[in-house]
């Protein structure tokens, strides 16, 4: 068969296994190579392939999983962990770091990290799950060692979509934050990030732009709030964030993400011009209503400081002191920074 042959079955093959395609010897990575810089392909973590249309189809997450998939081939062995477990699980996260794994390894090991791949030492391993031939750190473990090491906007996308997946409790979940093996500071990062976390967040960008929007000072958000169509009264928007002024004002604020124009389960077939005209619509009837509507990016929240601007300029108020912490999370802090 030629090589070009098998370098199309290749990447046939992985994009039917759910995989990224890897060359069997050095004669299919120099032609791989060769497309990759003639643009066919795309090289999204060294030494492996996916088509362009493939891979722009997916979302952040799911390219993860693909990532992570094609290293369990070559590596049966690997224990992975924290975040890249959570994808195995099943859950959402909202990384900004790209193409880099995370995997368990113990102290004694002694293994350096590399660019993509990030070594975490544990005293022994935890418990370990096998899905679809992927080792994986157990769900709930995974999920308190996230919580335990990652920020506020990145926890909130993991703590988020656990409570959503597995119909979790913020207090089920605080508890497991309690009751981990975890040092103080950990323990209380963990306390903190659970107890913001709300399962009406759906999915893993508005989580994590919930998270920077807290991190800047402001009220948390009321999530997924139904507001009626002023023309057509049948008909109902859900918008992604909702904060009430003193005054009455309404201030909306949507996540802009390009997984609503592109990805088929949320474009339900439309065009990307198509879905365009229809976000236009659904602004115009949202400032009819009165609200003041703030859209922002991904790219935004990333960065913090457009966000803030924005949300200022909107009127959004922020947290006094004390004010607008969640009960949960003013006792759970209590408790995991007291003496045990």
């Amino acid at each position: 068969m030629r090589v070009e042959q098998r370098v199309d079955g290749l990447l046939l093959q992985a994009e039917e296994d759910r995989r990224l395609a890897r060359p069997k010897d050095e004669t299919e990575r120099r032609l791989l190579n060769r497309r990759v810089a003639e643009g066919a392909i795309l090289r999204p973590f060294p030494g492996m392939y996916a088509k362009p249309q493939d891979w722009d189809s997916l979302s952040r997450n799911d390219r993860a999983l693909r990532i992570i998939r094609t290293i369990a081939l070559s590596h049966p062995s690997w224990v992975f962990c924290m975040e890249s477990a959570c994808f195995v699980h099943g859950l959402e996260a909202a990384s900004s770091s790209g193409g880099i794994v995370h995997v368990a390894v113990t102290r004694e090991a002694n293994l350096k990290n590399s660019r993509h791949v990030i070594r975490h030492p544990y005293e022994e391993l935890p418990g370990v799950d096998v899905i679809d031939d992927v080792r994986v750190i157990k769900l709930e473990r995974s999920v308190i060692d996230c919580l335990a090491h990652f920020d506020l906007p990145r926890g909130l996308a993991v703590a988020d979509s656990y409570l959503r997946r597995y119909h979790i409790s913020r207090e089920s979940l605080l508890q497991l934050a309690l009751k981990a093996p975890l040092d103080r500071d950990d323990r209380v990062n963990a306390c903190a990030t659970a107890a913001w976390s709300n399962p009406l967040s759906e999915n893993g960008g508005e989580s994590f732009a919930r998270g920077r929007m807290i991190q800047l000072g402001f009220e948390a958000p009321e999530l997924q709030v139904p507001i009626r169509d002023p023309v057509d009264h049948s008909r109902m928007f859900r918008v992604d964030f909702l904060w009430r002024l003193p005054d009455g004002q309404l201030v909306i604020g949507e996540l802009d993400g390009k997984d609503k124009y592109v990805r088929r389960e949320m474009t339900g077939g439309l065009t990307p011009i198509d879905v365009m005209s229809r976000e236009r619509l659904r602004e115009s009837r949202l400032s009819m209503t009165g609200a003041k509507v703030v859209r922002f990016s991904f790219d935004q929240v990333l960065e913090g400081v457009p966000l803030r601007h924005l949300l200022t300029s909107a009127g959004v108020p922020r947290r006094q002191g004390g004010e607008g912490l969640p009960t949960a999370l003013i006792s759970a802090l209590s408790f995991a920074t007291s003496d045990r």
